[in-house]
């Protein structure tokens, strides 16, 4: 299942920004550029917080994924896995593909609806973490961009 705002303010209100060995050598050098406390998208008020969405600032959804940049990802991964003493890491690209597998049929065979939200078809924003539902796991395609380990190479002089 994807990481849920609600869980990823467990890692803000233990100051994850703030410790560095939660962190790649890069993102520290991103976290000293930027200073950031919370995701780009969050906004605190008082002491709620509000997500910037497409068109509109709205009362935080709890139960939609967190969209964090990788470096805030592979942070997250790490805090966990001190908190829970379980060890925690985004998959590889191949472990991607192998639970994309399990997908009954690929795009464009895929009914509206189906599988989950992509495409713009449920929704112009992110839905709740729970929704689609494939064998054990949940949002297997779309709501959010999906953060591997697996390093992007771009193509040639690109």
């Amino acid at each position: 299942m994807l990481v849920s705002n609600g869980e990823f303010l467990e890692f803000v209100n233990a100051g994850g920004y703030n410790h560095p060995e939660w962190w790649t050598e890069e993102g520290k050098k991103w976290i000293a550029s930027i200073k950031p406390q919370m995701p780009l998208f969050w906004r605190k008020q008082g002491d709620s917080y509000r997500l910037r969405t497409l068109f509109q600032e709205i009362s935080m959804p709890w139960d939609w994924p967190a969209e964090v940049n990788n470096l805030e990802a592979r942070a997250f991964c790490k805090w966990r896995t001190e908190k829970t003493g379980k060890y925690t890491r985004l998959p590889t690209e191949d472990e991607y593909y192998a639970l994309r597998s399990i997908l009954p049929k690929d795009q464009p065979e895929w009914e509206y609806q189906e599988v989950g939200n992509i495409n713009l078809e449920y929704w112009m924003s992110p839905n709740p973490v729970n929704l689609f539902k494939t064998g054990d796991f949940y949002d297997i395609v779309g709501n959010v961009w999906q953060h591997t380990i697996t390093p992007i190479y771009p193509f040639g002089e690109f």
